[in-house]
């Protein structure tokens, strides 16, 4: 019988994995992949999967990287069974500690309900077994969790995605400091050290998309390209652009209208940005950037100078952003003008668009 096999990217999704951990893995000679398709492609075998349960339960049991290696150096052919009732016996443990620290809440509940206060040695119980369960997630552990998220995102509509990320959002800004810092406490006590190493190479990498997407707004505006399917790429659905007169556009199609009716007024348009600050939180993100915004005026006298054929502006730049199933999107961006200098001409609107 043939022996199955498995690319790096179906293994990964088998185990719920990361391909990032597994070329780790391959990189460290802790797992390497042994077989080879008909195309010339490496592959992991049985023996590979094999290998790999038996990382995946060590590092459940705490052990580093390097011990991994070491043990399974020293013991190449080890009985299965042997680590599975030790898997067992933890899983087990988590049950009885999970359903002990069950109990004490409802007992304290019943307390509570019959007006009566539970003892100072039941709140200590509760605390230290409350501690033992909230011990930090295995990395392998973090990663199906997160799994588990994307799955559940991709299933649900835009309209559904955008109404959680708006719960969120709205969760977050009524938080007050302290609360904000205890959320950051708790998360960080969950997340495996080396998840938070994997957490923050997200994090850059989210954050680069966001700018790319923040700054392909305004090169749309300096290259004309006011297509709606490409202010789709840029936007949500329900976006908001808030030009610095308070007037606004609401959705992809309005923006690109919007802004395809007030360029007509410029010959050319030069947006300069610096000073990218971006800040994400799970699924939305905010922005803030400097903006220097150049404009030359079509149809002034040829004799005209530099002040009386251009409008300057420089101010500050915000947006919020949500991802979604097909990336990062703004949701909402507004200009607020610090100065400008220039020939302003007529710079309203000519006429309300998605007021």
């Amino acid at each position: 019988m043939r022996e199955k096999s498995w690319r790096v990217g179906e293994l990964a999704r088998e185990t719920g994995l990361t391909v990032r951990t597994l070329h780790h893995y391959d990189q460290i000679g802790l797992l390497t992949p042994t077989g080879r398709t008909s195309g010339g492609h490496r592959c992991y075998g049985e023996d590979d999967v094999r290998r790999l349960h038996r990382i995946v339960a060590l590092r459940g049991f705490g052990f580093a990287l390097e011990d991994i290696a070491e043990l399974l150096r020293a013991e190449p052919d080890h009985d299965p069974r042997a680590l599975i009732r030790q898997q067992l016996a933890v899983a087990e443990e988590r049950i009885a500690q999970a359903t002990g620290l069950r109990e004490r809440l409802l007992g304290a509940l019943d307390d509570l309900d019959r007006l009566t206060e539970p003892s100072t040695a039941e709140f200590l119980r509760m605390t230290e077994e409350t501690n033992t369960m909230n011990k930090p997630l295995t990395a392998e552990e973090f990663t199906r969790l997160l799994r588990r998220r994307e799955e559940y995102a991709q299933k649900l509509s835009p309209e559904e995605f955008a109404a959680m990320a708006k719960r969120r959002s709205d969760a977050a800004a009524a938080m007050n400091p302290e609360e904000r810092e205890r959320l950051r406490d708790a998360r960080a006590r969950i997340v495996p050290r080396e998840s938070r190493s994997e957490a923050r190479a997200d994090e850059w990498v989210d954050t680069a998309r966001i700018i790319r997407v923040f700054d392909s707004y305004f090169r749309a505006l300096d290259e004309q390209w006011f297509e709606p399917e490409r202010m789709r790429r840029i936007f949500t659905a329900t976006a908001k652009v808030v030009r610095p007169s308070g007037d606004s556009m609401t959705g992809p199609d309005t923006i690109a209208a919007g802004h395809a009716e007030s360029f007509t007024r410029f010959t050319s348009t030069q947006h300069l940005l610096t000073g990218h600050d971006v800040t994400v939180d799970g699924d939305t993100a905010t922005l803030r950037a400097n903006l220097v915004a150049i404009h030359i005026w079509k149809d002034r006298p040829a004799d005209a100078g530099m002040r009386e054929n251009t409008f300057t502006a420089g101010g500050v730049i915000t947006a919020e952003l949500t991802r979604t199933a097909e990336g990062w999107r703004i949701h909402r961006i507004g200009n607020r003008n610090v100065w400008r200098t220039g020939f302003f001409g007529d710079m309203t609107p000519k006429r309300d668009v998605g007021r």
